[in-house]
């Protein structure tokens, strides 16, 4: 019997997984520039705004602290004539809760949609109308994960955005779309969810703080693609 090695298999798959890796972020890029330039923006501005984005989900600015009271379940171990017995005891410890808003992905699609507005201010009344709506369906989903944040359904914000922007932008419906996705979003996911942050858990609640692939940011640019 004989026996084949592969001493460059390892290499081979790590090769396969990191070309894998830039053709899906290719792909993913590519989408949001389409959708961007589906904004009627140029080739230039949409470029900025991707390495931004890019560069931004690496920077947290702090707004404010929370402090919580946080309960803590321990087991203690008590002998008693020599036979050992667990007993839950719980202790409440004080907690700060650092609350940020990121920069990639809260604040670069906030400054996309306030342009946006200011380019066509045409389109302000129903986009206010859009962000009311957006916000209370996000708002009714948007739940408080104990050590992660504020968690939504991904594809309900963009949904429901390019709902708005079809019923009611008309010729501007990816702008409205745009605009109900990431303002409603930040409104209902987060704003309306501050209250809940002392159930988190968390030394930092960050908005938008994954980034380019949180959901405000993918709020507007699905949003747009499915307008």
């Amino acid at each position: 019997m004989s026996i084949v090695h592969a001493p460059h298999r390892g290499t081979f798959y790590a090769l396969l997984v990191a070309i894998i890796a830039v053709i899906s972020a290719l792909l993913f890029f590519g989408f949001v520039g389409a959708a961007l330039r589906r904004l009627g923006l140029s080739s230039e501005l949409v470029v900025s705004i991707v390495l931004l984005s890019i560069a931004g989900s690496l920077i947290n600015i702090p707004l404010m602290r929370i402090k919580s009271l946080v309960p803590i379940v321990s087991i203690k171990e008590i002998s008693i004539f020599g036979v050992i017995f667990r007993v839950p005891s719980c202790d409440v410890r004080e907690m700060t809760t650092t609350v940020a808003v990121n920069v990639g992905g809260a604040i670069v699609p906030l400054f996309v949609s306030a342009y946006l507005l200011y380019k066509y201010p045409s389109v302000i009344p129903i986009v206010i109308a859009g962000i009311v709506f957006e916000s209370f369906i996000v708002y009714q989903v948007a739940r408080p994960v104990p050590g992660v944040g504020i968690v939504t359904p991904m594809i309900v914000p963009p949904t429901f955005a390019a709902l708005v922007g079809i019923l009611l932008g008309g010729v501007e419906a990816p702008i409205v779309a745009y605009c109900s996705g990431t303002i409603g979003t930040l409104i209902g996911a987060d704003l309306m969810n501050l209250g809940k942050v002392n159930r988190i858990g968390a030394g930092v609640v960050s908005i938008g703080g994954a980034g380019t692939f949180d959901g405000i940011f993918l709020s507007g640019i699905v949003a747009v693609l499915l307008s």
